[in-house]
């Protein structure tokens, strides 16, 4: 089931999450750094303070099919460094279809969850014009025919970089087939921070059942 996303291959932790270490934020959960005030804002790598809390989700992916009435999966990290797998409908079934499968969930340590974090946290999605950010979204998606609706939650308890900060943080994207727009180069650097962090999500879900 965690390989229901499409995943672009990738290589060890840092670049199982699509960006190599040095682009990652230094900010581990509930700890926060001071940006260098000195450096050029574009070269900040954001700061950031995710909540801890067992029920409060962090990054949650629902992918909803095309065409066919299928059933929606949902990724959802939370800030106890659990990540659930689940399938849901959204109208009443008939009662002689197959139950759906129980939810899974695997358990991600501070570096994954860190991981997970630095890639909701991408300036692209947090610092952009919610508008332009939409209207770039539709239109990366708009081409791809046929493909699953994707709705992507984030939160954080706290954003920094350069002159910039946030508290708390709630974003959400509508966007079809971010992970395939991104590889192919559809859109800027919103949809391709979206599809990473997508990515990223199936390709960890994956890795972890693979060692459980």
């Amino acid at each position: 089931m965690c390989s229901r996303a499409q995943i672009v291959p990738v290589m060890l932790l840092a670049s199982l999450f699509g960006c190599a270490p040095s682009d990652a934020s230094t900010a581990k959960p509930d700890q926060t750094t001071t940006p260098e005030s000195s450096a050029p804002a574009e070269s900040l790598a954001p700061q950031f303070v995710v909540s801890t809390v067992s029920a409060e989700p962090i990054v949650r992916v629902a992918i909803r099919g095309g065409l066919l009435a299928g059933p929606t999966t949902t990724y959802t990290v939370y800030g106890d460094g659990r990540l659930e797998l689940a399938e849901s409908h959204d109208k009443p079934r008939p009662k002689t279809a197959p139950p759906l499968p129980p939810a899974q969930t695997v358990s991600l340590d501070a570096d994954e969850l860190h991981a997970v974090a630095a890639l909701a946290a991408a300036p692209a999605l947090i610092e952009g014009d919610a508008t332009r950010v939409a209207t770039e979204l539709h239109d990366a998606g708009a081409g791809i025919r046929d493909g699953s609706l994707y709705t992507v939650d984030i939160r954080l308890m706290s954003y920094a970089r350069g002159k910039l900060s946030l508290a708390p943080v709630e974003r959400r994207f509508v966007m079809i087939e971010p992970t395939i727009a991104a590889e192919e180069h559809r859109g800027g650097e919103a949809t391709q921070a979206l599809g990473a962090l997508i990515n990223g999500l199936a390709r960890l879900c994956s890795a972890k059942e693979r060692n459980q």
